[in-house]
């Protein structure tokens, strides 16, 4: 399938690389299919964060830079409620992807991510979801530097 993007331009996209948001994500309840654009230059292993960006199918101008939650936070252990995990169907821990979104504000040091708020793939049924984690020990605004 093609995409058009207002970043990166237009791709090709298998449609298994379709990721489905059954409610929308929270304040685009519109936009409901996704795809993760990666430039590669990072990731588990290479010892830098991975930043990727979960590019809406529907509106081009929308993305949102996400980072994977346990190159974040290595100890990452959110509690999510079953009713949210059976949404995003059968479930299989070795299945679910959880990712963080990340603010950038014009001065990069002031980097953060959303720990409080994961979105959760399911990387078998390529359903999504964000959700509020039930634990409150991690924070909407989780400085990614130390200063």
């Amino acid at each position: 399938m093609k995409v058009c993007t207002t970043r990166f331009g237009e791709f090709e996209i298998d449609e298994r690389d379709v990721i489905h948001f059954e409610d929308g994500m929270p304040g685009f309840r519109e936009l409901r299919d996704f795809t993760i654009v990666s430039r590669g230059d990072g990731g588990k292993g290479s010892g830098k964060l991975e930043f990727v960006w979960l590019q809406s199918l529907e509106k081009p101008e929308i993305a949102f830079i996400i980072v994977d939650s346990l190159q974040v936070m290595p100890d990452y252990n959110p509690h999510i409620d079953e009713e949210d995990l059976r949404a995003l169907g059968e479930y299989d821990p070795d299945l679910l992807a959880i990712y963080s979104i990340v603010v950038v504000p014009e001065d990069v040091t002031e980097t953060r991510v959303n720990l409080r708020a994961p979105v959760i793939i399911n990387v078998g049924t390529r359903k999504a979801r964000q959700v509020v984690t039930i634990n409150d020990e991690y924070d909407v605004r989780h400085m990614m530097f130390k200063k």
